[in-house]
Parts: C-alpha cells; sequence; structure tokens
C-alpha cells in the first residue's frame, strides 16, 4: 500500500509520531521508519509506504516539502452552557402535622413539592408519601 499523508505529531525526544493518511487512518511510526526524511515536523505531508516489513515514510515523488494547511481548533470544553438545576421549596414546613388515609396522623420530617417524610404518630413509622395523598391538619 503506498498513500498520502501528513504527519500530525513527532517527538525527536521520543523517536516517534502519529502519521494521518488522507482516507482518515492514523499510524504510529519510529525514528526506524523514517527513512531519508532528515527534518519532521507537524503538518509535512509525507508519502507513506506498507509492506511486510511494516511502515515507511518518505517525502512525495517530486520531492517537494510541503506543509498541510492548519486544522481550525475546536472551541474549549468549557464554552459550553451548564444548566442550573432547579431547586424547589418545601410543599409543607417541618413538625407541621398531616394525615393519611391508610397509616393515620404524623408529622412532616421533611417535604419536596411532590413528596413528604412523615413520622406517622400510630405505629412511629417513617415513610415517603407522595403530597396529593395527605390531608393537613
Amino acid at each position: 500500500m503506498e498513500a498520502n499523508a501528513t504527519v500530525i505529531w513527532y517527538r525527536e525526544r521520543f523517536s516517534r509520531g502519529v502519521v494521518r493518511l488522507d482516507t482518515g487512518r492514523q499510524y504510529q511510526f519510529t525514528v526506524d521508519q523514517i527513512g531519508d526524511l532528515d527534518d519532521i515536523e507537524a503538518r509535512l505531508r509525507v508519502c507513506v509506504t506498507q509492506d511486510d516489513g511494516g511502515l515507511t515514510l518518505a517525502l512525495p515523488a517530486d520531492g517537494s516539502r510541503e506543509l498541510a494547511p492548519e486544522e481550525p481548533k475546536k472551541p474549549p470544553k468549557s464554552d459550553k452552557r451548564k444548566r442550573s438545576r432547579k431547586t424547589s421549596t418545601p410543599a409543607l414546613p417541618e413538625g407541621h402535622a398531616v394525615r393519611h388515609k391508610t397509616w393515620g396522623g404524623g408529622f412532616v420530617l421533611a417535604a419536596t413539592a411532590k413528596m413528604v417524610r412523615v413520622q406517622f404518630t400510630d405505629t412511629e413509622e417513617v415513610k415517603n408519601v407522595r403530597l396529593t395523598s395527605l390531608t393537613y391538619e
């Protein structure tokens, strides 16, 4: 296989880099696969040959040393707007007396707009019930 590609990055210190073919596929390469290239940099257009021996990079057949255009930068993730979470005010204050048709009378321990945590006086049980199932005393 022989294809045109662009060097995405190359770190001489680590003796490796990444090249992206024009088809979109990416490959890692090492200094051993560079061949006769002496000055590799990001965005350098190269010709990639792959055979049984592995991947080999070289300048295009015409010998031109061309850089690919810069890719547009993506906006930072912090630009996304965060949704604020709505907090509801309790429908009933703590300690308010209530009555449930099944469990009897009790008092409010905590409440949201839809649910109420009630401690029933007859059984000493604590239950979460819907606000609509209670009557207020």
